[in-house]
């Protein structure tokens, strides 16, 4: 169980939009199952995952495109202009505690389901446990893509995200989880991919007879990325 990237240790009791509706109910039904049928658990819940292979609708990824090809980012702010924060965990931090999770619950039941020892039951946050605002995710994608960003700030609506995520240290007491990577250096490592994966360049040669014009989509204008057919096939 993978929980929304933002969700605390705490559920809401109103919460104000979809995302924070359902992580109550997963937590009612793995209950459940472990209550009446001494069904192990072990959920986890991710905070803002960033890196390579990221999604292209989250912030930092809209963001980095957005910077590269000179169009407005539009940044959120809270109630009485404050800054939202969020707890930026790099994937390579996730997948370490992804694995520390594994086997953290000995076996409850048999192969006929019945109960054959303690059915344990661990929710834990995987986050960076060091919340960031927006505004220096922002000044770091600057520095590292040598761009100035040009910020349309916006008050988040009513129904928008929470203002705060931060995880707790359950998963740092119980599993030994560590996160090593800050943001500024995670955000150097996916500016890094991001552009060696796109084969953004900003002045880019003439084409010749021996190189493969790739087209790719990238936001709401088609690119060139000009390529040979040997890093073509070979990239990562």
């Amino acid at each position: 169980m993978a929980s929304t990237r933002r969700f605390h240790s705490q559920s809401p009791t109103a919460p104000t939009t979809r995302h924070l509706s359902t992580p109550p109910l997963r937590k009612e039904i793995t209950d459940t199952y472990n209550h009446i049928y001494s069904l192990s658990i072990t959920g986890l819940r991710f905070f803002t995952v960033y890196g390579p292979w990221g999604r292209p609708d989250m912030a930092y990824f809209s963001f980095t495109r957005n910077i590269l090809q000179g169009k407005l980012i539009t940044v959120y702010c809270g109630k009485n202009r404050a800054d939202l924060a969020r707890d930026f965990t790099y994937i390579d931090d996730i997948i370490k505690g992804f694995v520390a999770s594994l086997d953290t619950a000995t076996k409850s039941s048999d192969s006929d389901g019945r109960k054959c020892g303690p059915a344990l039951y661990h929710i834990f946050n995987l986050g960076n446990t060091s919340p960031v605002i927006v505004p220096t995710l922002v000044r770091f994608l600057e520095k590292h893509l040598k761009v100035k960003a040009k910020i349309n700030e916006v008050k988040m609506p009513g129904n928008g995200d929470v203002p705060f995520t931060h995880a707790n240290n359950y998963a740092r007491t119980e599993l030994g989880y560590n996160p090593a990577t800050n943001l500024e250096a995670g955000l150097k490592k996916f500016v890094k991919w991001c552009i060696s994966y796109y084969g953004y360049d900003p002045d880019p040669p003439p084409p010749d007879k021996d190189t493969l014009l790739h087209f790719f989509f990238f936001g709401s204008n088609f690119r060139f990325s000009k390529i040979t057919l040997d890093s073509f096939f070979k990239r990562d």
